[in-house]
């Protein structure tokens, strides 16, 4: 690759360092972003959470996972309710929830066409 002659870059700096500032119209403003944070690659494998190792699944486990996920998909509160028991918690924004009628009705207000579980 050729290096450009030291006039062109000359030119090519003071055309690059015409940008105003919209904040402060007539005053000159840096083009590159000067106040981001460097990180290095040690420092950002400090920062960033190791990913855990994929397991096995026993097949009951995968089965009820599998089943809240097409229950949850399809909006249908009574299979929802249908996987806990007669007194069992499930966690709302709102507080927890106890026992399938109320897991049932505080399903029916739930919209997770979204959910996916991932990994299977």
């Amino acid at each position: 690759m050729r290096a450009l002659p030291i006039p062109c870059l000359v030119v090519l700096a003071f055309q690059l360092g015409r940008a105003e500032s919209t904040a402060q119209p007539g005053r000159l403003s840096p083009i590159g972003n000067y106040h981001a944070h460097l990180i290095s690659e040690s420092s950002g494998k400090l920062l960033m959470a190791p990913r855990l190792a994929e397991v096995e699944l026993p097949a009951e486990i995968d089965h009820v996972i599998r089943e809240w996920e097409r229950a949850t998909k399809a909006g249908n509160p009574p299979s929802i309710a249908a996987l806990f028991t007669a007194d069992g918690l499930l966690s709302r924004p709102a507080g927890w929830v106890r026992g399938t009628d109320a897991i049932r009705s505080a399903m029916a207000d739930e919209s997770s066409a979204d959910l996916r579980v991932v990994g299977a």
